[in-house]
C-alpha cells in the first residue's frame, strides 16, 4: 500500500538525526534538506579569506499521487585578500546536482561552522556528497511506494 502524503512527509523528516551534517524540515509542498557543508574563516600573517558552500534539495511530493519531484540548489562564495590583491567569487546552480567534494585549509588561525557550532584550529576542512542527502529521500519514498515524476524528455518519449 502506499504511503499518504502526511505519512510520507513525516516518514522524511524521521530521517533526521544530531549527527548528520544536514537537516531536513518541513514545507507546504513536502520537505527542504538543507546543508551548509563549508563554513570557514582564515587568516594567515599576510592573507584572510572565507569559503562558504550549501546544498539545498527540495522535495515536492503531488497530494494527488504518489509522486516526488526533487530540485537541487548549490550556492557558493570564496573570497580572499593578501599582498598579491584581492578576489571574490559567488556561484548558484539549480539543476541536477552530482557532486563529491573535499577540500582542506591550513592557516594560521583559522575558524570553521557547522551544525555542532563554531571551532578554532590551524586547518579546516569540507566533505560533501550529494548522495549523502538525496540517496535516503529516493529510498525511503521508494520504499513508501512513491515514484520519481519523469521529466519532459521521458514522457514525450514515454520512457
Amino acid at each position: 500500500m502506499t504511503a499518504s502524503f502526511a505519512d510520507a512527509q513525516a516518514q522524511l523528516l524521521a530521517l533526521n538525526s544530531p549527527d548528520l551534517p544536514f537537516v531536513y524540515e518541513q514545507t507546504p509542498d513536502g520537505v527542504v534538506g538543507r546543508w551548509k557543508w563549508a563554513d570557514a574563516r582564515w587568516h594567515n600573517i599576510l592573507a584572510a579569506g572565507s569559503y562558504e558552500e550549501e546544498y539545498e534539495l527540495r522535495v515536492s511530493l503531488a497530494p494527488s499521487e504518489p509522486v516526488f519531484r526533487l530540485t537541487e540548489t548549490m550556492t557558493g562564495m570564496e573570497s580572499h585578500i593578501g599582498i598579491g590583491g584581492a578576489s571574490f567569487t559567488s556561484t548558484r546552480f539549480r539543476g541536477r546536482v552530482y557532486r563529491k567534494s573535499f577540500r582542506l585549509g591550513a592557516a594560521v588561525s583559522a575558524q570553521q561552522t557547522d551544525r555542532q557550532g563554531t571551532t578554532s584550529a590551524h586547518t579546516w576542512q569540507a566533505n560533501f556528497s550529494t548522495d549523502d542527502i538525496t540517496r535516503p529521500v529516493v529510498e525511503r519514498l521508494t520504499a513508501l511506494g512513491w515514484s520519481k515524476r519523469k521529466g519532459f524528455w521521458s514522457r514525450l518519449f514515454g520512457r
